[in-house]
């Protein structure tokens, strides 16, 4: 393959006439080549009408505004999910929150229901051992005394004990003990 150049020109003629034969293939090639592009960008720069241009813009502005009222719609299905969400989850809270202060005011009343029992048994044993203190020194004091009087005496202290005991049994059953 060789171009139609002035060294080419001094060839023989039958190489000289097959260059200038794939010279004129090769220009007639390309000037069709040009023009193919030169009437494809005359295509491209054909402008619109009016007409045809504010129908394209209605179109245009029609499938926007169309886009941007299903991404409001998503938007807010979205933010209704999610404020319903919040809701369960403040209500869940709220619950849980109920249940707790409920088991904490019951393990406080336990508490305090063990406490007032604890403290009444303890009030029961107190009373108890005074009562048996104060049942011994009567009796100690009856020992004086001769006969009946002692036996009197005797029945007296183990009354009054009696009495004490009863009178802190009340006040440990009343008490929750």
């Amino acid at each position: 393959m060789t171009i139609n150049t002035s060294a080419n020109r001094s060839a023989t003629a039958s190489t000289a006439g097959a260059d200038y034969t794939f010279t004129r293939r090769l220009s007639m090639g390309a000037c069709a080549t040009v023009l193919l592009a030169a009437l494809s960008l005359a295509g491209c720069q054909r402008h619109e009408s009016t007409a045809e241009t504010q129908k394209d813009v209605t179109n245009a502005a029609a499938e926007g505004q169309s886009d941007v009222t299903k991404a409001q719609a998503d938007a807010q299905e979205k933010t209704a999910d999610a404020q319903h969400d919040v809701a369960e989850a403040r209500q869940d809270a709220s619950k849980e929150v109920a249940d707790a202060q409920q088991d904490a005011t019951k393990t406080l009343a336990d508490a305090q229901k063990d406490a007032s029992g604890t403290q009444a048994k303890a009030d029961y044993e107190v009373a108890i051992a005074q009562a048996k203190a104060d049942e011994k020194v009567a009796k100690e004091k009856c020992e004086a005394l001769n006969g009946k009087a002692r036996d009197t005496c005797k029945k007296d202290a183990d009354n009054a004990y009696d009495a004490a005991k009863t009178q802190a049994e009340e006040k440990k059953k009343a008490a929750g003990g």
